[in-house]
Formats: C-alpha cells, structure tokens, sequence
C-alpha cells in the first residue's frame, strides 16, 4: 500500500470530529453538559454557545461560564413581545453564522426559537455534509398560555408554527423531550421519524423513609404564568381540612407576589424560602416533606417538566396536573397523584396509610433509574448518533 494512502487511512481513522450545541437558554445543567460529554466520548469536540443575556434576569450577565462560547444578543423587557422575537431571530441567525464559519461536523440546534430550524436548515442545504440534530425542548405557540388570546391570534400563531414545521425535515436526527411533543409534531408534519429522549438528572435521596407529620407539600421552581397557583391554593386550602397541612416554597417568579397573596387569603400554611441554590439547604427543606406540586395549568402544552424530576430525584412522589407523559407515568408507576378531582385527591391522601405512602417511594426511586436517570440519557442519545 502506498505511504499516502496509509497515512490518509490513519488520518481519518483518528481524527477528531467537531461539534456545536446552540440553545438561547441557559440549559448546561440540566441538559447541554449531558449532551456534550456524550458528543465527546463519542469523538467530537463539542463548543456550546448560549446568548450573553439572562432571559430571566432580563440583563446582561455578569457571571460567564467557564468553557462557554457567548454570543451577543438583543435585550428585551417582556416576554410577549415583538422585541423577543426580534432578539431571538438574530440570535438564531448569529448561530447559524458561527456555525457556518466553523465547518462544524456536527450542529445540535436546540428549539425554540423556531427561527433556529429556519436558519439551519439553510446552512444543511448548503452543506448537506453536517450532520444536523434538532431538539425540540418547548411547543411555541402551543405553549401560549391564554387559550382566548390563542384564538385571537390564531393567524401569527400559524405562521410561528410554520417556521419550526416547514423545515423540519431538513434535521438528520430528531429529538422531542417528551412523547406529547412527539404526537404533536407527528400530528402537524407527517414526519415519523422522532426519537423521545427524556430529561435526566442525578438521583439525589435514595433511602426512602415516611417524614413526620404534619403533612408537607412543596413547590419547587419558577413562579410564572404558566403555574396554576390557584389550583394549588384550592387544593391545599381542602387539604387543610382533613389534617394538619403545610406548603413550602422554594424559587421566584414574576407571579410571587401574586402567590402568597392567594395562599394568605386562603388561610394556608407555608414557609417562602426565595431561591435555594445550597444543596444542603434544600436536602434539609425536602427531607421532611410528603409530596412535590407539579401543578401546571391546563393550557400549558407539556408532558414532562424539570420541576418534576427534581421532585422524583428527591424521592418525592407528585401532585401532578400535567397530562401526557407524566400523567401517564403517575398512574402506570403509582408514583403519586394526578390532581384530576381536588376533593377527592385530598381524601386519597389523607387515607394513603404509611406502608402505602412507602412504596410510592420506592417506585419514585425506581421510575427515576427506568426513564431519568444519566446512564438511560447517554444510552439512548448514544443509539442515535451518526457511527
């Protein structure tokens, strides 16, 4: 065999491949950083690129990521607002850029924006050689909050919708974080070739034990408009007629304010504990609590949360309203309740004796390790990954 021959054979046996991940969300922990060691066992060298603006903050960062690739992007104030839009367009375009300029083998486009799939399906037509992997992590505009504004803009909503559809097809590996996301997209595109790969997390508790009454619920997350807080402040306001009954809540929103007012009119016991980032302060305020509220409103086009498998990683089985997977998953596991009918889920608690309560426990534990944990993430992304 000639030397040149030979060399470019080693050559291409040994070299690294590259790889980008772009998401407008700050995802590293519970997603990016999972993403990228997989990506790089598997032989590439991975970039992640996220904007230089906390979209949750609404300002600019301050506290930049070791290893992360920032790119500008356009500030905004509102959520619902032409200017997010805007922003989120360019930031969509200004990845696609990078990515162009790059030559990256290998492009993991995180969506939304639905502008992400406009823009890189651009780049694929171009450079049919780059392996292009779409996630779909978020419905918009399904996820519209309002059902009645949802009518009223029922033709932008269209158009928003065939931003993230029309091209679709152009991505060599699909990717929808739940099974909902998956009829949905299937339902509206015709295309059938969708992998489900569930968000995943470290198991945190795994020693199941009955806390001590009285009986405590928690809320664990961002208070925003897409939690049904009066829900949660019907159901804890029975609950605390059958038996002594306490809220805490861990994180903030821009609906706080509006959540406590409910719960003080409805004369129920909580503790607000702000945002807790210390993993011992939050294994202290868990440990002692029952169930973990995983209440969202019906409107809300989702079938599994992080709030829910932070609440799973903790052993605690759910008060769930979501419908889809995770109401599937409550029922089919026993791993809690599906807040279906107040009263009657309040009297279905109220009567779980503590063997009954202990083996929701157990099979919390064990739901966990069969859909969420790190090992079933790696395995499945692994499976549909380019050999």
């Amino acid at each position: 065999m000639p030397f040149n021959i030979f060399l470019f054979m080693y050559y291409d046996m040994h070299m690294t491949h590259t790889a980008a991940i772009f998401d407008v969300h700050d995802d590293c922990d519970v997603r990016l950083n999972y993403v990228k060691k997989v990506l790089e066992d598997n032989g590439y060298e991975t970039d992640i690129y996220l904007p230089d603006f906390d979209h949750y903050a609404k300002k600019y960062r301050t506290s930049l990521k070791p290893g992360i690739h920032y790119l500008h992007i356009l500030p905004y104030k509102s959520n619902f607002s032409y200017a997010r839009i805007h922003s989120f367009s360019k930031f969509a375009h200004d990845c696609m850029e990078t990515a162009k300029e790059k030559h990256y083998d290998l492009v993991y486009a995180i969506i939304p924006p639905n502008s992400m799939v406009r823009e890189f399906s651009k780049l694929k037509e171009a450079d049919p050689s780059m392996t292009l992997i779409y996630e779909i992590k978020d419905m918009w505009p399904e996820t519209f909050p309002s059902r009645k504004l949802s009518k009223a803009l029922a033709l932008p909503f269209s158009l928003w919708r065939s931003i993230r559809n029309q091209t679709l097809d152009k991505g060599d590996i699909l990717i929808t974080e739940c099974n909902l996301f998956q009829d949905i997209l299937i339902k509206q595109t015709g295309i059938d070739r969708f992998h489900t790969i569930y968000l995943c997390n470290q198991q945190i508790m795994t020693e199941p034990v009955v806390p001590a009454k009285p009986l405590n619920f928690v809320y664990l997350g961002s208070i925003n408009h897409v939690i049904d807080i009066e829900r949660i402040c019907s159901f804890m306001k029975v609950m605390n007629t059958l038996e002594p009954s306490h809220l805490e809540i861990i994180g903030d929103g821009d609906n706080r304010e509006e959540f406590l007012h409910l719960l003080d009119e409805n004369t129920v016991n909580y503790t607000y504990h702000g945002l807790v980032f210390e993993e011992d302060k939050k294994i202290e305020i868990l440990s002692h609590c029952h169930y973990g509220l995983n209440t969202f409103k019906d409107t809300a086009c989702v079938g599994l949360t992080m709030k829910s498998l932070d609440y799973l990683a903790y052993d605690l089985p759910l008060i769930n309203t979501i419908h889809g997977d995770t109401e599937r998953i409550v029922e089919e596991e026993n791993i809690g309740f599906n807040l279906n009918d107040i009263e009657k889920t309040a009297h279905d608690i109220h009567s779980c004796s503590d063997t009954a309560y202990l083996n929701m426990k157990k099979n919390v534990i064990a739901v966990h390790e069969k859909y969420f944990s790190i090992d079933v993430f790696t395995r499945k992304l692994e499976d549909i990954l380019p050999k």
